[in-house]
């Protein structure tokens, strides 16, 4: 299945909320270790003693999700961002652009190990060992040598222990098949060795979280953040696995380790309000799911006088893949007579040269746009819903409303064809026609779409009024619904780029950008008195 998520190969030493522990500048990076668990809640979590023991001594989010059932799509996201479409615990082989392979190219240590796996190999191994729960066997199809059987981790931990160790039990100690209470036995052997180790004890730091609750209770799951030196604290703070995955607000010594950038992230989506952090000051390497997608060829060229024919718009499209961009929304399927600019959407599909890793998206509206763009053969499909009544009507001949119910439509279908889907919400920021629109209103319709969650939300403040206060504000509270968030900004007043590093601070995803800067919404003509940019 061909998937966008083209992840920036971006380490950052991130440094988690509180009191340094050092004065040195020069900090090593941490050792991480990641242990999942399966199907519990986590209230029944808590049942098991040795569990509740590090939840009283440690930190827990108290507000901790998990992004949806079955298995197999939360363990993708906590390892690449995306759930890639994917809604059953079937196999399938994905592109190798996942948390394993950006720590391969950028030359951190990292292993996987595996509890059951034996010489028969991730695919193959017999139960309880379940492949389903060794996200890092689909992508790329196959297990990198990372991947090894949980019985190496002793020596290890006695000798040379990665940078970053995942841990996955077996379908028994996992609790997914055996009781609560023989899943904290394990845990208690197993987190017992981590936390006696001298990688864990020099500022290492033990995440412990369960995939998903059994059905029970909104997906409300435990996590907890096991570090030495700190002390119990509980936070109410919406995360979820994506939280986990993407990282804290931080900064790196890139001077001392070439394969890292100094720049900004976001962890637990605190930022700087420390009482509420998890973690102990320190450094530790997180990867940073982020993507750049190009709309130029959509986006940029729609609103152009001149139309330029389908051979040209694949050759651009060409150009955008050679030049590296792994993502762009290459065709849009409208009606051809209100857009004349995209006429020949299938023309311009068929004569690209596409490359392998890249994903070439189609814009769609409606359900007959949906059709022509699968068999034209996108890559994903972006569906584009209005936040204000009168530029929906405008734009698309649909109310907010009617929109979010094509969305929930195209959704659903578009995850029964296993092909990912975007979101857009248009005019998040204010419309031309409605004014301004409220953040509650926007958050509103972002709560709908999640109803049958697409891959990605997408942010849009097409007409360039917004401004970082109110990005901090939205894209905060649409990835409190488990979204996983995209942004689209103007630069109409000067504010897109401080925009683009707001909704970096908080966490997104993507970003979409346009070749050149072409394009823009033609609308307004005039800057609105109600504008924050103003």
């Amino acid at each position: 299945m061909k998937r966008w998520v083209a992840m920036a190969a971006v380490a950052f030493v991130v440094t988690a909320c509180g009191q340094t522990s050092s004065t040195s500048s020069k900090t090593q990076p941490r050792h991480v270790f990641l242990i999942v668990m399966e199907n519990h809640s986590a209230n029944q979590a808590m049942s098991g003693a040795f569990t509740a023991s590090l939840a009283a001594k440690y930190r827990v989010a108290g507000n901790y999700r998990a992004i949806t059932h079955p298995s197999v799509p939360n363990y993708l996201a906590l390892t690449s961002g995306k759930t890639w479409g994917v809604s059953d615990d079937s196999y399938y082989p994905l592109p190798a652009e996942d948390l394993g392979t950006q720590l391969t190219k950028a030359g951190v240590s990292w292993r996987a190990y595996m509890e059951g796996m034996d010489s028969r190999g991730c695919l193959d191994s017999p139960v309880p060992y379940d492949p389903g729960h060794n996200p890092f066997a689909y992508y790329g199809g196959a297990c990198p040598p990372n991947v090894v059987p949980l019985t190496n981790l002793s020596a290890d931990l006695a000798g040379t222990t990665p940078l970053f160790a995942w841990i996955t039990p077996d379908m028994c100690h996992d609790t997914h098949d055996c009781s609560v209470s023989v899943g904290d036995d394990w845990l208690r052997t197993q987190a017992g060795e981590i936390t006696a180790s001298k990688a864990w004890k020099d500022n290492g730091i033990l995440f412990l979280v369960w995939d998903e609750d059994d059905g029970s209770a909104g997906n409300h799951v435990l996590m907890l953040v096991i570090a030495p030196g700190t002390s119990h604290m509980t936070s109410a703070t919406a995360y979820t696995h994506y939280s986990l995955l993407a990282g804290c607000r931080g900064s790196s010594n890139a001077d001392d380790r070439p394969h890292q950038v100094a720049t900004p992230a976001h962890l637990w989506g605190v930022g700087d309000e420390a009482p509420r952090g998890l973690g102990q000051r320190g450094h530790y390497l997180i990867y940073v799911p982020l993507v750049i997608c190009d709309v130029g060829p959509r986006d940029g060229l729609q609103n152009e006088a001149k139309t330029l024919q389908p051979a040209v718009r694949a050759e651009l499209c060409g150009r955008l893949a050679a030049a590296g961009l792994k993502r762009m929304e290459a065709a849009s399927f409208v009606n051809p007579k209100l857009v004349p600019q995209m006429a020949g959407a299938e023309e311009v599909m068929a004569a690209m040269r596409r490359k392998p890793d890249t994903v070439y998206a189609g814009l769609v509206l409606n359900e007959k746009g949906y059709e022509r763009a699968v068999a034209a053969g996108v890559d994903e499909i972006h569906y584009a819903l209005a936040a204000a009544d009168e530029f929906g009507r405008r734009n698309q001949n649909a109310t907010t409303d009617e929109g979010l119910k094509t969305a929930l439509a195209l959704v659903a279908r578009a995850r029964s064809d296993r092909m990912p889907v975007t979101v857009t919400v248009s005019v998040a920021f204010g419309s031309p026609f409605d004014g301004p629109v409220p953040a509650a209103r926007v958050l509103q319709i972002v709560e709908g779409l999640m109803v049958i969650p697409p891959d990605e939300i997408c942010l849009a403040d097409t007409i360039g009024v917004g401004v970082p206060s109110q990005v901090h504000e939205l894209v905060r509270g649409a990835r409190a619904t488990g979204a996983a968030v995209g942004a689209h900004f103007h630069n109409t007043r000067n504010t897109g780029y401080a925009n683009a590093v707001a909704a970096l601070e908080e966490g997104v995803v993507s970003l979409d950008a346009s070749v050149g800067g072409a394009g823009g919404c033609p609308w307004p003509r005039s800057w609105p008195a109600w504008s924050p940019a103003r």
